[in-house]
């Protein structure tokens, strides 16, 4: 049996009771995920989103014709006893359901999953796959403290997805002998811009997210100015907010785009 942790909900049921905003492009990508595992491996879908509103539910199971979602519920709302019951209901809930041959894949390794599943995994020896899109204590200092659960998590761990080459550095330094996948991690080649064409209209390229070294900002900055030296039809927006604002403030204003 495979499970996916995530604090993702994709239940339409769940967030009508949450009353909650949830990040489409999120759900979408859980569920593609969830049935390619699927076709593989019997899967189900465990979320650990912390509830919004009031009520008291440790558990709700929901069947579809590909997989079975659980949500994990809580009896309080407030931080942070919510997390700290979160921490004991994903626990519990791994002792008693997952099996020495089972197979957890985890969404990234935020605190309050970490430590339930490396507490169940001594107790009950099942493979671990961290997929890490980001690494918490690279740029958040509330997260810093919890960085040691991150480093245990690699070395535990029997496998890795991820999207970035510098995260898969940082995992090698780790742990050199479980498997990384690194999914849309190759290098750009700058050859073939001008097959990309002349066009009367403006082409559009965003980028949206955090404004930092590791999610390779700055890498597409270079990459869009060697574009507009052979193909002037094309705009970039950038929205977001980092720790390096300014720098990216500057090196726009001095390459000129």
């Amino acid at each position: 049996m495979l499970y996916y942790i995530s604090n993702t909900i994709i239940s339409n049921k769940i967030i009508k009771l949450e009353k909650s905003q949830i990040s489409l492009a999120g759900q979408n990508r859980t569920k593609y995920l969830l049935n390619i595992f699927n076709k593989n491996e019997r899967t189900n879908f465990i979320s650990v989103a912390i509830p919004k509103k009031k009520g008291i539910y440790f558990k709700k199971i929901y069947k579809n014709e590909n997989y079975k979602e659980v949500y994990l519920g809580n009896i309080v709302l407030f931080f942070p006893l919510n997390y700290i019951f979160s921490i004991i209901n994903l626990f519990f809930f791994l002792l008693f359901n997952i099996k020495e041959d089972d197979i957890i894949i985890t969404y990234n390794f935020r605190p309050e999953i970490a430590f339930p599943i490396l507490l169940a995994k001594k107790i009950k020896k099942f493979k671990l796959i961290i997929e890490f899109e980001e690494i918490y204590s690279f740029f958040s200092k509330k997260f810093k403290f919890f960085r040691f659960l991150e480093i245990l998590g690699i070395k535990k761990a029997e496998g890795f997805i991820t999207c970035s080459t510098e995260i898969k550095s940082f995992i090698r330094n780790i742990n050199n002998s479980s498997p990384i996948v690194l999914s849309y991690g190759y290098p750009f080649i700058f050859n073939n811009i001008n097959d990309l064409g002349k066009n009367k209209n403006n082409n559009i390229l965003l980028y949206s997210g955090r404004i930092d070294e590791e999610r390779g900002l700055f890498n597409f900055i270079s990459i869009f100015n060697e574009l507009i030296k052979e193909n002037k039809n094309y705009k970039l927006y950038i929205t977001g907010d980092g720790p390096l604002k300014d720098k990216l403030i500057r090196i726009t204003k001095k390459i000129k785009i």
